[in-house]
């Protein structure tokens, strides 16, 4: 949005009209300025007027008010569905690595193996499935948790 202040009617005259940028013979963009001048926004000179409720007031906000139809789009809707495309492809491999890494830990629990605080951390900070399956199989012969994780 282009927004134009002019102090004299034949200035916003000549700023308001469209603007139009073309390549050889195509109109690629028309731009129709927001000219603010004498002739459709009254003059404040009163400093208490600032603050009251006036028709230059109402008109800023008419204008300046947000013009959301971008974010029902067809291209917002495809960014949005891609992203949650997204979301749920991580959600998922971070969810199997959290499974995967619960399951070793029942495994050498079900087989009384201990683990020390720094095990089950770097267990629990692994995100990594294929190493969390290695363990995994691991866990189902090994006889002390050093076996899994050095």
């Amino acid at each position: 949005m282009l927004v134009v202040v002019c102090h004299d009617k034949e200035t916003a005259t000549w700023a308001g009209k469209p603007m139009t940028l073309t390549y050889r013979s195509w109109t690629s963009f028309t731009l129709q300025p927001l000219v603010l001048g004498p002739h459709n926004v009254p003059a404040i000179t009163d400093p208490a007027e600032v603050l009251a409720d006036t028709d230059a007031a109402q008109l800023w906000r008419d204008k300046m008010d947000t013009d959301l139809s971008f974010f029902r789009s067809e291209s917002a809707q495809r960014l949005r569905a891609q992203g949650r495309e997204q979301g749920f492809e991580q959600g998922l491999e971070q969810g199997l690595g959290q499974g995967v890494a619960r399951s070793v830990l029942t495994v050498l629990t079900g087989r009384g193996i201990e683990l020390s605080a720094a095990q089950r951390k770097l267990l629990a900070d692994t995100t990594d499935v294929d190493q969390l399956n290695e363990w995994l199989l691991q866990a189902v012969t090994a006889t002390r948790a050093g076996e899994l994780f050095g």
